[in-house]
């Protein structure tokens, strides 16, 4: 992997330093916090912090006795059931777009629609008479490249740049 990246110009690098400049406010931080705490969910982040400053979070939820070990299993149970909408595609988008989830699931969002979006290039490119020579796919970002990475081959189309 490493000589891979050597040999290409480092593009994990490049990568995360258009990330950087693009959500590097201290705003933008703190925000990515409580959304890997939401996708980890609540009960699970306390175990986590738990784990992280003494003998081990899921050891002392399951070594407890009674009332309090139900209460943060339940804890991990219901908060991590609260958060699967931003985590996984459950919601049709019409739901998802009107739900207080909508903020927190971006990638979601910005996910629907992609078969579409992809036939919409395949029938570009295949219209393109072959006096053109060779067309090169441009996306705008990662998540254009990969979903026409993932769906346009059996539509004809190369990988993107």
């Amino acid at each position: 992997m490493l000589s891979w990246q050597a040999r290409h110009g480092w593009p994990k690098l490049q990568i995360a330093g258009q990330i950087r400049a693009e959500y590097g406010t201290t705003g933008q931080w703190i925000g990515f916090v409580v959304l890997q705490l939401m996708l980890f969910s609540v009960g699970a982040s306390v175990l986590w912090i738990v784990a992280s400053s003494g003998p081990g979070g899921a050891p002392v939820a399951l070594q407890s006795r009674g009332t309090l070990r139900w209460i943060m299993l339940d804890g991990v149970l219901v908060t991590s059931a609260l958060t699967v909408p931003v985590a996984l595609p459950v919601l049709p988008a019409g739901v998802l777009a009107c739900s207080p989830w909508s903020g927190p699931a971006e990638v979601q969002r910005e996910s629907v629609g992609w078969p579409h979006l992809v036939a919409i290039v395949a029938a570009a490119y295949q219209s393109l008479p072959p006096s053109h020579g060779r067309p090169v796919i441009y996306a705008t970002n990662y998540g254009e490249a990969g979903v026409i990475d993932r769906y346009g081959p059996p539509l004809g189309l190369p990988h993107t740049c």
